[in-house]
């Protein structure tokens, strides 16, 4: 997977779908520009059937239970639950790719299970491309 960087403070879930697609930043975008917001997952999951994305949510559990394939993972500081929180990708491998540019590299879940305290999945999503025929 091609590591993407977020280019603004808000923008980690246009940078994480498109590590998580394999896709382009600005291909990516431009799929979430318009009328739908992209920071709302009301939004994010319509604009993903339009391009033939099957989605799936879930809650923690989604991280072990999905393992073995790529998933996105939103979190929200525990103490502010209201806060726009952050996304970042668990690949294949259950290796983390987050696009802030002050985590570069990526790390492993054990490394993830120490960042996460203080923090609360808000949710884990499967995306797959659905086969049209």
């Amino acid at each position: 997977m091609k590591r993407v960087e977020q280019r603004t403070e808000d923008d980690c879930v246009i940078a994480s779908l498109a590590m998580m697609l394999d896709k382009e930043y600005d291909e990516v975008k431009g799929w979430l520009a318009g009328e739908r917001k992209w920071n709302d997952f009301v939004g994010l999951t319509f604009t993903l059937l339009d391009k033939k994305y099957d989605v799936s949510f879930a809650d923690a559990s989604g991280i072990g239970r999905w393992g073995g394939i790529r998933r996105l993972v939103a979190i929200v500081p525990a103490a502010e639950p209201k806060s726009e929180g952050h996304v970042f990708v668990i690949d294949e491998t259950e290796t983390v790719h987050d696009p802030s540019p002050r985590t570069p590299m990526p790390f492993d879940m054990q490394t993830l299970l120490r960042r996460l305290l203080g923090q609360k999945i808000e949710c884990v999503i499967r995306i797959e491309k659905v086969n049209v025929r």
